[in-house]
């Protein structure tokens, strides 16, 4: 019975430090993306280099969202078209040889709308449709 108890005092405590670490981690991992945010709204204020100030920004944000890459689309409604503008890469990832220029809405409906409304693409989407871009030859 000693034993018995003895393993029950040891699973709740199990239980309890699995939780505190389990919040710990969301803490830190919350006080990450507040740093992040922090940061990348930094940069906009008296900005003397847009360009160098968003892919630092897209850095940040595929670093603290443990992304390989993240991109940055320009969607233009009176030619209907998307043009990704800038990106990011994770160190080691290969670029596409396709740089996602000028992609006409009609090929890809799906992903406007998303990002009409403020929609993320999450990396299994944007893999696939980086696998159905057509590639250009070197």
């Amino acid at each position: 019975m000693k034993a018995d108890a003895e393993s029950k005092e040891r699973a709740i405590l199990e239980t309890e430090l699995n939780e505190r670490k389990r919040a710990a981690e969301e803490i830190q991992r919350r006080l990450e993306f507040e740093e992040t945010i922090a940061k990348v709204s930094s940069r906009f204020v008296g900005i003397s280099d847009l360009d160098i100030a968003i892919r630092d920004s897209l850095a940040d944000i595929g670093v603290l969202s443990r992304a390989s890459r993240s991109y940055l689309f320009l969607l233009n409604g009176e030619n209907k078209t998307m043009d990704n503008i800038q990106d990011w890469y994770a160190a080691g990832v290969n670029q596409p040889i396709n740089k996602l220029k000028i992609i006409s809405y009609e090929l890809y409906p799906e992903w406007v709308n998303k990002l009409n409304n403020g929609k993320l693409f999450t990396s299994r989407m944007f893999q696939k449709w980086l696998m159905l871009m057509p590639q250009k030859k070197c």
